[in-house]
């Protein structure tokens, strides 16, 4: 009932899609399953938009990102959307294959990437691939904000050089923007759709 009563609510106009339980009022976005009672969902750090009372919904935030009728996608003509893996990083992953080549990659790491063979040939050869933090509550800065070393034409003395001179000339990858990775892997196959360059899809990110 506090569902309905929200849906139905003018204050509930421009507020996204919401997931109502338990009397909360959450941000589908930002919203997770945290156990497998029916009012296990929780929004972690990010709060509740509001709460059901006796009069009716109350809200106390509104989602800032972009959504609804503001987004940029229009998927009325797509049929099939880009086929995109998810993967956990992990230890020696070389034994990581994709077959066929997806078009893009969602990682879900507590780390960086760089240094594995496996993504940096997997954007080399055109895929997009995306890091995301497990839990969806972390945000890593970009490494696209940032100029490329100095050194980049330096001839490799270790091998520690030659991994990070390979990385540089490789895509860069795309970082999340607090999403679990099962989200972020729909909002890459949606970007997809628009294109395949990596600094427009870190655009995308930053900005759903």
């Amino acid at each position: 009932m506090a569902a309905v009563r929200t849906a139905a609510a003018p204050q509930a106009v421009g507020k996204g899609v919401m997931v109502v339980m338990d009397d909360r009022i959450l941000s589908a976005r930002e919203s997770r399953k945290m156990y497998q009672r029916t009012g296990g969902f929780s929004t972690g750090d990010m709060g509740m938009l509001g709460a059901v009372g006796g009069d009716g919904p109350a809200f106390f935030f509104a989602p800032v990102r972009r959504h609804g009728s503001t987004s940029e996608f229009d998927l009325s003509s797509i049929d099939t959307l880009p086929r995109v893996g998810l993967t956990y990083s992990y230890p020696r992953e070389a034994d990581i294959c994709f077959d066929p080549k997806p078009a893009g990659v969602v990682v879900a790491t507590t780390g960086m990437t760089r240094e594995s063979a496996v993504y940096r040939t997997l954007r080399s050869a055109g895929v997009v691939v995306v890091t995301a933090f497990p839990s969806g509550d972390n945000i890593t800065a970009s490494r696209y904000d940032a100029p490329p070393p100095a050194d980049t034409a330096r001839p490799p003395v270790t091998e520690r050089d030659s991994i990070m001179r390979a990385e540089r000339t490789a895509p860069r990858e795309v970082v999340a923007q607090h999403l679990l990775p099962q989200k972020a892997r729909i909002l890459l196959m949606v970007a997809l759709t628009r294109t395949r360059d990596p600094r427009e899809i870190q655009r995308m990110f930053r900005e759903y």
